[in-house]
């Protein structure tokens, strides 16, 4: 089932991943409740009104414009050019010809980092019902009868079942698949089938990634890059164990998102005996999809909504709130936490670059499928690559004697 979309992974490595294999669950309501609140913010003094009018004034703006990196980091007042206040500010400019400084001035926040797209993909609005990404469901049935289908990414042999029941189209639902053979329009018609509650898919999902997780690595790393596989595999192993409660379960919430992420870069099929009347032969030797069943658009519409708006936008919310509180903590301890995670979110990013990319060359079109959003991706990467260069010294990491037992000690590691 879909093997030939699987990246083989030898033995060795693939049981060191399936051992490491995470515990956790993506329900906001089952995820402990940690506080990751910093120490410090807690233990330190309020600050009292402002004696000087002036010093409001420049608090004031810094606010609406952002504190750069380096004064964020160093807690110290980031003072505005008055001639170009969205440019170097005069703190940095202090120190721009000193050894201190080793970051460029960047008024950036990590929580405004854009980690996947919002909205579906262009050319593949399935359905006007969901335009807005709110969860609703469908009202206009045709009938009472609920069927459950099994369908399928091809990233884990198990697919996910989900309840479908007929609907009565309305203006803007897609009722067809469509694509383009030797400059041909090619069509086929599908049964109009949606998701009877999203609610209760969304639980499926959030099960599913839960269960499942572990076969999308499997299924997506390269074998040939062992950094990148032994990162993940560290990443996973560390969300068990080896961490504080609130580095967990943030490493956890990463992991999800990842796995979530590779749920929308993906077309789905109907797996099971029930593939709701439709033909084996329906999609013709002309299609991508020939010898496989489609889900009906508006199921897919369904999808991404669940996926986006239930599960992928709330965990981008947290874990850019977290990520930055444990970054301005300011404690050595948590750079592997931080390393990690920002590694998986960078390499989150080139990947959905390259779906986006392939997006594009498919459907006859250079560059990007998607270049705007693409762009924000791109500047989203920036700004956690920014903070991370200053809270582990960027390159340092990887010219540390990781062998040597003062490094060892320094960095508050294990023997893990």
């Amino acid at each position: 089932m879909g093997t030939g979309l699987s990246v083989a992974v030898p033995d060795t490595q693939q049981t060191a991943l399936e051992k490491t294999s995470p515990t956790y669950n993506d329900s906001r309501e089952e995820c402990p409740l940690i506080d990751f609140s910093i120490d410090d913010d807690l233990n330190r003094p309020r600050r009292g009104p402002f004696k000087d009018p002036a010093d409001k004034a420049q608090t004031a703006q810094t606010r609406k414009d952002n504190a750069c990196v380096r004064c964020k980091m160093q807690r110290t007042r980031c003072i505005p050019n008055p001639f170009d206040p969205r440019g170097v500010c005069l703190t940095c400019k202090k120190v721009a010809n000193t050894r201190v400084v080793n970051l460029p001035c960047l008024r950036y926040k990590i929580p405004d980092a854009r980690l996947f797209r919002e909205g579906y993909m262009p050319g593949l609005v399935w359905s006007r019902r969901w335009e807005s990404m709110e969860m609703n469901d469908v009202s206009t049935w045709a009938d009472s009868e609920i069927r459950r289908i099994e369908v399928t990414q091809d990233y884990s042999p198990n697919p996910i079942v989900l309840r479908v029941r007929k609907f009565i189209p309305i203006d803007g639902d897609m009722l067809s698949r469509t694509w383009k053979y030797a400059g041909e329009d090619k069509e086929a018609v599908l049964p109009p089938y949606a998701i009877e509650s999203l609610k209760e898919a969304e639980r499926a999902y959030r099960d599913y990634i839960f269960k499942e997780g572990m076969q999308f690595f499997l299924s997506t790393l390269k074998r040939k890059d062992a950094l990148v596989f032994d990162t993940y595999t560290m990443a996973i192993k560390a969300s068990k164990c080896h961490m504080s409660e609130q580095e967990r379960v943030l490493l956890n919430m990463v992991i999800r998102l990842w796995v979530a992420t590779r749920m929308i870069c993906r077309s789905e099929r109907i797996a099971g005996s029930d593939r709701l009347g439709m033909r084996p032969d329906l999609m013709d030797h002309t299609s991508s999809m020939h010898g496989l069943t489609p889900i009906p658009p508006v199921m897919g519409a369904q999808i991404e909504v669940i996926l986006i708006q239930g599960i992928m936008k709330p965990l981008r919310a947290m874990i850019l709130e977290h990520l930055q509180k444990l970054i301005l903590a300011h404690k050595p301890q948590n750079w592997f936490c931080i390393y990690l995670c920002i590694f998986i979110l960078l390499h989150n990013a080139s990947l959905i670059t390259e779906t986006d990319i392939a997006y594009a060359k498919k459907h006859g079109r250079k560059g990007f499928a998607m270049p705007e959003v693409i762009a924000e991706l791109h500047m989203g990467a920036n700004v956690l690559l920014a903070y991370f260069h200053y809270a582990c010294r960027g390159q340092r990491l990887f010219t540390i004697d990781w062998d040597a037992k003062d490094a060892v000690s320094m960095a508050v590691l294990d023997e893990d």
